[in-house]
């Protein structure tokens, strides 16, 4: 953190400089927000739990990140009705809630879903492979996206 001659910070914290204090003892809303991973059935009861354990060990908020083993279905109805569930307990508790952007990762293709319905939209790449062999020889190589 630099300060200017006067002592004072050039970082600004709502509209006014940042103090040692501030800097060493931060506001609880810009504190870190973990993932909240989702697996299994998510039962309402269980993640009302893990909702109030968060909040209980000083969390401001969370980011539901969906994981393999989710037992509901990706983007589902029963699914958003679960996000809706988790939103209206965690502004109870007056927290924050993110959504990842996707089921696992990498992000960018809604589990898949979007790859399968613009098969062209999927990712192409070009790699060198080095071969020996003794003489002439046919090679077919064919790549996969080992991430699912």
């Amino acid at each position: 953190m630099k300060s200017d001659k006067s002592g004072k910070s050039d970082i600004y914290l709502k509209g006014a400089p940042l103090s040692e204090k501030t800097f060493r003892e931060p506001p609880r809303e810009l504190g870190i927000l973990p993932f909240w991973f989702w697996n299994g059935d998510m039962k309402t009861g269980e993640m009302k739990w893990q909702a109030a354990q968060y909040k209980e060990k000083g969390l401001a908020g969370l980011f539901i990140h969906p994981r393999f083993g989710l037992e509901v279905p990706f983007l589902s109805k029963r699914w958003m009705d679960k996000v809706g569930f988790a939103i209206r307990e965690t502004d109870k508790l007056d927290m924050q809630v993110w959504i990842y952007d996707e089921y696992n990762w990498p992000s960018g293709t809604a589990y898949k879903k979007v790859p399968n319905k613009y098969p062209d939209l999927q990712q192409r790449y070009i790699e060198l492979t080095v071969l020996d062999a003794d003489g002439p020889t046919f090679v077919f190589l064919e790549g996969y996206d080992s991430r699912y």
